[in-house]
């Protein structure tokens, strides 16, 4: 290594490679950074980020670029960078300490932990120099590393006591889950925390939380409670207004600081934006509403520009900061504005944008104008156009000619990093948005981007055996996956099969479905571990319930469950989903509104659920089935559409596969379980679906 690197060098990991010349003296996770502090009889100081963290970024620069602080930092410590995004296992055990510790966490995470990794102390974002009663990372780090020397068996009894609290945070009691309170009581919390004004939940800061609306829009469809439509569709129409919303380049920063979803911080994550797509895909197939299939369009754009790699797969995550400064690339002087539209287009797009001379935007933590604006609209654009008594096409053409000139001109700017790793759970996601995306606009290039980036991962992620790989970097796949690079990934090709129907999806759906339950499932106790029964690293193999960004790999994976057993009939799966959910109860019923994609599952789980099998004819009546059968709004439907090419696979659950002699097409409606009379016409298979 040169004098200017650290360990961190050798790492594929953007985040790692970030802090790579820093003078603190970095170890990615590694037995070698242990083994040194135990030799050395050393505390480890474990930070924990991600390449697109504002605060990760303000720390490294004030501290850890900062001599001295690497000099106090590598006196009393073993230094260790964890990339969140590469190891989630990591991340979870110990943000699970700093809530057992503090009651809150974040990033950056700040841990100092034993020699054998059993954590002492927590912090988020740590000051170069203390301030009041806030220590600074100098002081902090002699101050510990003091403690250490004089009492290290007081510390480690510390640890002791906070790893027993954390093995008692993860057990649970059993019992009957298969109850509607639980989604009432779910629905009533979020009604109760709703913002009538700005849509969403609770005060600020303010979290797109998709998972949300997605449970919203099944309590619609179970109990057609139009407000459970009203807080969706009003919580969507404020982030698309608001400062959230890239308003010239599409896509959504990733949540707002304050409660009008205006001032936000600026990522751009690739989950909120493949978890947005679910829901405006949703709503456009209950409400019919143009505007939620051009919200997919337009966000489907921003997608393939900026997030997709060029060889396939899309990219985790777009910084908030360039050139050193949050916002910089996003937000504009009111004389930019002005020289780039002119002075007529310039004012109109200004008043429409709620940008002014002063600027709008105010930096977060001092207040202090900035001069610049960020660009949020106060109601939609067909409601100012009326009022403006200027006609709603011709608005709409103004304005997007403005955005394409700020958006040329923006482009010159320097660019925000953007995070090339991919992840196998969140292009999992991604397979599933495109999938729902594409079922409600008919646009054939999300299709075939869904179906690209299924093979991309299915070919790049095999890890051999059944087993997949969770993240991949120059051409190099790395770290075998995790229970959620399996549940997203499986539900993204049950989501492309049932908008393609092409056996392959299915199959492989299948099979790894097979890999999940011989390397995750707790046989025992039910459930399924974060990690593979092959790898017990740290804290013990443990199993994460609670939804956080996006749903948990529990929740998705048991709805899983429950759709695979209906598509391949295969009660067996429909039991282990029934007792996972059951091993459950006392966790869920003290809080459920944090598993709301659990009561996604459990309402598919209580039922009644549609399944649907078509054995596809040479009549072409099938295709008209499968469009009657999407038509209403049903997340508890699944359809299988059987036709020659994957009749092998078919043939291994379908009793009644075999097309008919004649090439008609033949179809099974089922209502939990129980079928109607089989049927080859279109008007008769109307019938059954709207009965179902």
């Amino acid at each position: 290594m040169k004098n200017d690197e650290n360990r961190l060098i050798h790492e594929k990991s953007p985040y790692l490679l970030q802090h790579a010349h820093n003078p603190v003296d970095w170890y990615p996770w590694s037995e070698e950074a242990f083994r040194r502090a135990k030799d050395e009889n050393k505390l480890v100081f474990l930070s924990i980020g991600y390449s697109t963290c504002h605060w990760c970024h303000v720390m490294e620069h004030e501290s850890f670029e900062d001599r001295d602080v690497a000099d106090a930092m590598n006196r009393n410590f073993i230094c260790i960078k964890v990339d969140r995004e590469e190891r989630p296992d990591i991340d979870n055990f110990y943000m699970t300490a700093s809530q057992i510790l503090t009651g809150s966490g974040g990033w950056p995470l700040n841990v100092i932990a034993t020699p054998d990794r059993k954590p002492i102390f927590a912090m988020t974002y740590i000051p170069r120099n203390s301030r009041g009663e806030q220590m600074g990372i100098i002081d902090l780090s002699n101050a510990i590393g003091e403690l250490w020397k004089e009492k290290s068996a007081d510390l480690s009894r510390r640890a002791d006591d906070l790893v027993s609290k954390l093995e008692m945070a993860v057990a649970a009691k059993p019992g009957n889950m298969m109850d509607e309170r639980f989604l009432k009581d779910a629905f009533t919390e979020l009604k109760d925390n709703f913002d009538p004004m700005n849509g969403g939940f609770g005060s600020s800061p303010k979290f797109p939380t998709p998972h949300y609306l997605l449970f919203l829009m099944r309590y619609y469809s179970r109990y057609g409670d139009d407000s459970a439509l009203h807080m969706v569709e009003k919580t969507i129409e404020k982030i698309n207004l608001g400062g959230i919303h890239d308003h010239v380049g599409g896509g959504f920063h990733r949540y707002s600081t304050d409660a009008g979803w205006f001032l936000p911080h600026f990522e751009k994550m690739l989950y909120d934006q493949g978890m947005l797509m679910m829901v405006f895909s949703e709503l456009h197939h209950i409400t019919g509403k143009k505007i939620y299939s051009d919200m997919i369009e337009e966000l489907f754009i921003f997608l393939t520009r900026e997030m997709h790699g060029a060889s396939g797969g899309f990219y985790s995550a777009i910084d908030a900061d360039s050139e050193g400064v949050e916002g910089k690339f996003y937000t504009w002087s009111y004389q930019e504005i002005i020289a780039v539209l002119g002075q007529e287009d310039g004012k109109f797009f200004l008043e429409t944008f709620n940008a002014n001379q002063q600027g709008n935007y105010h930096d977060e933590s001092t207040g202090r104008s900035t001069g610049r604006n960020i660009l949020y609209l106060d109601k939609g654009t067909a409601e100012i156009a009326a009022g403006s008594g200027t006609g709603t096409d011709a608005f709409a053409a103004r304005i997007a000619a403005c955005r394409k000139k700020l958006f040329d001109y923006r482009e010159k700017r320097t660019r925000p990093h953007t995070d090339d790793k991919i992840l196998t759970g969140l292009n999992g996601i991604m397979i599933s948005a495109l999938s729902l995306g594409y079922r409600e606009t008919g646009n054939d290039k999300l299709l075939n981007l869904a179906k690209e980036t299924a093979d991309f991962i299915l070919g790049k992620m095999d890890a051999g055996e059944g087993r997949l790989f969770h993240t991949y970097r120059e051409d190099s796949p790395a770290i075998e996956g995790f229970i959620d690079d399996y549940a997203y990934l499986i539900e993204g090709l049950i989501d492309l099969y049932q908008a393609s129907f092409e056996s392959k999806y299915l199959e492989r759906a299948s099979l790894l479905n097979e890999s999940a339950l011989k390397e995750f499932f707790d046989e025992k106790d039910f459930g399924f571990f974060f990690t593979a029964r092959y790898r017990n690293e740290v804290g013990g193999r443990r199993k994460e319930w609670y939804d956080g960004a996006i749903p948990s790999g529990n929740s998705v994976q048991i709805l899983n469950l429950l759709r695979l057993s209906n598509m391949t009939e295969n009660e067996k799966l429909r039991d282990i989903a029934v007792k996972s959910l059951d091993s459950l109860y006392d966790t869920v019923a003290k809080a459920p509104v944090f598993h709301l994609y659990l009561m996604c599952a459990l309402d598919f789980a209580i039922g009644p659920t549609t399944e649907v099998k078509i054995i596809c004819g040479k009549d072409g009546v099938a295709e008209q089935m499968i469009k009657i059968a999407r038509e209403k709004y049903n997340p508890r439907m699944t359809i299988v559409a059987a036709d020659e090419t994957g009749n092998e696979f078919y043939a291994k659950f379908l009793k009644e596969f075999s097309p008919k002699a004649d090439g008609m097409t033949r179809a099974f409606v089922c209502k939990n379980y129980r079928c109607l009379p089989e049927t080859s016409t279109a008007k008769e298979f109307r019938k059954q679906v709207s009965n179902a």
